[in-house]
């Protein structure tokens, strides 16, 4: 039966078993290798609303930075990383500072780990793409969440839920002469290609196909293929995706083809990914070179609630975690 679900909750595991077999198989009767994503969304930022005297805005573009809270979480993620064995073969992050932040962060917390001078860590190729940025949310970016969902900031709440969860859903522009969009100009066009390139307001459907789309068949993919050619045969290597919650979102409905399934469209759409929690999505190519997601028919529905898109936690994989909290995705018909 279909059920909605994207809320994060905590269960106590101590098994390890998945994780060695995940590690390490193949897909069945192929000769495809599987390649690992490890999807981060950045640790919590200042507009997150995670610490007292916060509150929650519509972020978008906007270069807002890491609270305390932030920088914990993405101290945790590394180590999530490291005691899950995975080793990072390559590492994608969005041009926010917060993301960019997150990621400084993760990768010193693995240097420390192995050590500056180990292999490992000169061998990661690390990409920095404004088309992993998160979704941009015009007008509403800088207004309270709670206030605007509430219909209190000029916009109707049934068009503000509409425009933060549906696929199509796009935010009012922000207008050419507001003082946001002047400084978003200035900020992004060289990064960007141009000024007429830097947006004024997105739908999940936009970043899917005017960003994440060509990141994926121009970056993403050539690498994890060049990564997976340099690892030892039993090696886990992974790829690492530090970015935001709807360019995530835009990633994975991409990946798992989310616009010719409706079920797994309604999924998409009620998703929430926490910060700094890192997700494990699978996946291989085909004969003809078409990018196929994996999933395990092993996992429990609890570990994996949703067949169609099959995400994992990579706290299920972690020995950092055996004997404390891990958190997986249950399916919930709450709203974000």
């Amino acid at each position: 039966s279909r059920r909605p679900f994207a809320q994060v909750v905590y269960r106590r595991t101590r098994s390890t078993s998945i994780a060695v077999r995940l590690l390490h198989r193949d897909t069945n009767n192929s000769d495809h290798k599987i390649h690992t994503l490890l999807l981060c969304r950045h640790g919590n930022s200042i507009w997150n609303g995670g610490e007292v005297g916060t509150f929650e805005r519509f972020t978008g573009w906007t270069n807002i930075p890491l609270s305390d809270r932030g920088r914990l979480e993405a101290a945790i993620a590394a180590k999530h990383i490291v005691s899950s064995k995975y080793r990072i073969g390559a590492s994608f992050t969005s041009a926010l500072h917060r993301a960019q932040e997150t990621a400084d962060i993760c990768l010193s917390e693995i240097i420390d780990h192995y050590g500056s001078a180990n292999d490992y860590i000169s061998s990661i190729r690390q990409h920095t793409d404004f088309r992993l940025n998160e979704r941009h949310y015009g007008a509403l970016q800088g207004l309270e969440k709670e206030k605007a969902g509430k219909g209190l900031c000029g916009y109707d709440s049934a068009c503000v839920t509409s425009w933060r969860r549906h696929w199509n859903g796009i935010p009012p522009f922000l207008d050419e002469t507001d003082a946001r969009r002047l400084q978003e100009t200035e900020t992004w066009s060289r990064v960007c290609g141009g000024a007429e390139n830097v947006p004024r307001g997105e739908s999940l459907e936009m970043v899917a196909q005017n960003r994440i789309s060509p990141f994926l068949r121009g970056v993403l993919f050539p690498t994890m293929r060049e990564i997976q050619k340099d690892t030892r045969e039993h090696d886990a290597v992974a790829g690492l995706v530090i970015a935001h919650k709807n360019s995530l979102r835009a990633l994975i409905g991409i990946m798992c083809r989310t616009e010719k399934d409706n079920e797994a469209m309604e999924v998409l759409e009620s998703m929430k990914i926490p910060t700094g929690l890192p997700l494990v999505l699978q996946f291989y190519f085909d004969e003809k070179g078409q990018c196929q997601v994996v999933c395990d028919n092993e996992l429990s529905e609890d570990q994996i609630p949703h067949r169609k898109i099959p995400l994992c936690s990579l706290a299920v994989l972690s020995d950092h975690v055996n004997q404390t909290d891990h958190m997986i995705v249950r399916a919930q018909g709450s709203q974000m």
